[in-house]
């Protein structure tokens, strides 16, 4: 059955591009993130210089700090944010990309849903408010 909505069959046929890196944000294989100028060009459906200057600012900052994958981007993200829990203490020491990626379905937009741990609607929701 097919979606009246045509942005929403837009959004469910992202063009693969093999030359660009893609990453895999959820527990299935199904559904990847699309790296740099390419989600930019599915979520604001232009190449306008203007919109890709201002885009581009925080890939180049990924560049920067030597962020190039999925456990890269976990680690810098628990660096950077402190994320407390309120309840029983308990100490168990999980992986930093562990409490990183609670921070990231949890925290961080929390109204939009992230199912099976799929942040591919939390990833499109913060392009378009970019």
């Amino acid at each position: 059955m097919s979606s009246p909505n045509p942005e929403h069959q837009q959004l469910n046929q992202l063009p693969k591009t093999p030359s660009r890196r893609s990453f895999n944000c959820s527990s299935k294989p199904s559904r990847k993130i699309p790296a740099g100028s390419e989600f930019f060009r599915n979520t604001h459906g232009t190449n306008d210089d203007n919109y890709h200057a201002s885009f581009s600012i925080s890939i180049k900052h990924c560049h920067k700090v030597g962020v190039h994958t999925k456990k890269q981007a976990l680690d810098y993200i628990r660096k950077s944010v402190k994320f407390i829990k309120k309840g029983p203490i308990v100490e168990v020491m999980r992986p930093l990309s562990e409490e990183a990626l609670e921070v990231l379905l949890i925290v961080v937009l929390a109204h939009v849903p992230a199912y099976n741990i799929n942040l591919y609607p939390k990833a499109l929701y913060l392009a378009v408010m970019a």
